[in-house]
């Protein structure tokens, strides 16, 4: 999932649409998620790739 960074953490952001280009730029990490991983709760660690 692309996601952002910020001082309170990582967030992933609001549309993951594959065909938005402007989402894809705005992408500072992308969160790694198993296929189904239910959500995570605020503040919970979780694995990503810095971009």
């Amino acid at each position: 999932m692309r996601a952002t960074l910020g001082p309170d953490g990582i967030a992933a952001l609001p549309d993951q649409d594959s065909s938005l280009l402007s989402v894809l730029a705005a992408a500072q990490a992308l969160l790694v998620r198993a296929p189904r991983d239910p959500a995570h709760a605020k503040g919970e660690l979780v694995d990503y790739i810095s971009l």
